[in-house]
C-alpha cells in the first residue's frame, strides 16, 4: 500500500511493505535497524509486536523453541517504537524523544522480564551501544526486575516437558528417584503392576566420565541412584497416584530436597 490513510496512527503505510514477513518471521534484524534510527511507523511497530507476539507464543505453547533472545529485544523495540512514534504524530513535540533514548531501555527491560537475564540484559545495552545508556538502561531493569520478579518464560517451557500429555488421557512424566529407592532395580520395585506405568528413559546423573546419560533402553536389572531420573510413561491419573507416592518418599527420606525435577 503507498501513501498513509486519512488517520495517521491507523495508516498501513509503504515500510509495511517494505519489510514484508520480516516483520513476524526471522530475526527482525531489519524493523530492529529501522526503530533504532527513528525511521520505523507506528503502524508498522504495531502490526509487528502483535504478530511477532501471536507466532512467538503459538511456537511456544506448540512445543517448539521459539529462541526467545531476539523475540524479547524485537518485543521491546516494538514498544518502545510505539510510545516514540505516537507523540510525533499528535504533534507533541514536547513529548518526542529520539529514538535510540527508549528503545535501548526497552529492550534491556525486555530481556529483564521476559527472560530474566539483569546481567545480561544491562551488559547488552552498555555493549551493544555505548555506557551513555547505561543508566536509563539500569532503571529500566531494576523496575522490571521488581515486576517480573522470578518469573521466566524457560520456567514455563520446562514446567510443560517435565508434564505432558502426549495423547488424551496419557501422559509422560520425568520423576527423580528418592534416596530410599537407591540400589533397587526396576524389575524390585515392580512399578509397571504396583501403579500401571512404564519407564521408558533413565536419565543417570552421572556415567563412568562424570556426565549424565540418558539410557532410552532403561534395564530393569541395574540399579537405581538417588536423583537419577526415570521418563515415565502412563495413564493421567496413573502418573499422578505415582507421583505422589514418589513425592511421599523424598518427604519421608529428605524433606528439604527437591522432590521432583
Amino acid at each position: 500500500v503507498q501513501g498513509e490513510a486519512q488517520i495517521p496512527w491507523l495508516s498501513v503505510d509503504s515500510h509495511t511493505s517494505e519489510h514484508g514477513l520480516h516483520l513476524i518471521m526471522g530475526t527482525g534484524e531489519a524493523p530492529i535497524h529501522s526503530a533504532l534510527v527513528g525511521e520505523l511507523a507506528l503502524s508498522v511497530a504495531v502490526i509487528a509486536l502483535v504478530g511477532k507476539m501471536v507466532a512467538t507464543l503459538t511456537t511456544i505453547t506448540s512445543g517448539g523453541s521459539a529462541g526467545l533472545l531476539i523475540p524479547s529485544i524485537y518485543f521491546g523495540t516494538m514498544i518502545a517504537t510505539i510510545f516514540v512514534q505516537f507523540p510525533r504524530l499528535l504533534g507533541l513535540d514536547a513529548w518526542s524523544f529520539p529514538a535510540m533514548t527508549l528503545v535501548v531501555p526497552a529492550m534491556t527491560a525486555s530481556l529483564v522480564s521476559i527472560v530474566n537475564v539483569p546481567l545480561a540484559a544491562i551488559m547488552f545495552a552498555v555493549e551493544g551501544f555505548s555506557g551513555s545508556y547505561l543508566v536509563p538502561a539500569m532503571l529500566a531493569l531494576v523496575i522490571s526486575t521488581l515486576l517480573a520478579q522470578r518469573n521466566s518464560i524457560y520456567r514455563t517451557q520446562r514446567e510443560r516437558v517435565e508434564k505432558r500429555q502426549i495423547l488424551p488421557g496419557y501422559g509422560v512424566r520425568r520423576i527423580s528417584v528418592p534416596p530410599s529407592w537407591e540400589g533397587q532395580t526396576l524389575t524390585q520395585l515392580d512399578l509397571r503392576r504396583q501403579y500401571e506405568v512404564n519407564v521408558i528413559g533413565w536419565v543417570e546423573q552421572a556415567d563412568d566420565a562424570g556426565l549424565p546419560r540418558v539410557r532410552l533402553d532403561a534395564d530393569a536389572n541395574l540399579p537405581l541412584s538417588a536423583s537419577d531420573i526415570l521418563v515415565v510413561l502412563g495413564r493421567a491419573e496413573d502418573l499422578n497416584r505415582f507421583t505422589a507416592v514418589v513425592t511421599a518418599a523424598w518427604e519421608t527420606s529428605a524433606p528439604d530436597e527437591d522432590k521432583l525435577s
